[in-house]
């Protein structure tokens, strides 16, 4: 959701459903300020959990993509860097269950 910095009015709210458990962990706004990104769980009916990241227009909160990664079991962080959005958690590579360190690096 966004709000008007002035009048505090709410500009926008937006709801992700992938049809399981979804869950916002952290959210970024680039340098600019016209995209916002939240990073999350997603539970999908294949592979468990992955980190999905949504990118949304700032002003309007249109939603411009929808990235997922997977397995993954939780998202620690959601970065910028270089122009490039990096988000890092613990994942299950190749189902492993003891878990890994992962990142993936998008560009903006």
């Amino acid at each position: 959701m966004a709000y008007d910095p002035d009048s505090g009015v709410q500009k926008w709210v937006k709801r992700f459903n992938a049809g399981g458990t979804d869950q916002a962990e952290t959210i970024a706004v680039d340098p600019t300020g016209a995209k916002v990104y939240v990073s999350g769980q997603s539970e999908g009916t294949i592979s468990g959990f992955d980190f999905v990241t949504l990118t949304y227009n700032a002003s309007k909160g249109a939603k411009l993509d929808a990235s997922r990664y997977g397995p993954a079991s939780e998202v620690a962080d959601l970065t910028l860097v270089n122009g490039s959005l990096v988000i890092s958690g613990l994942g299950s590579p190749g189902g492993d269950p003891s878990g890994a360190e992962l990142a993936a690096r998008f560009p903006t």
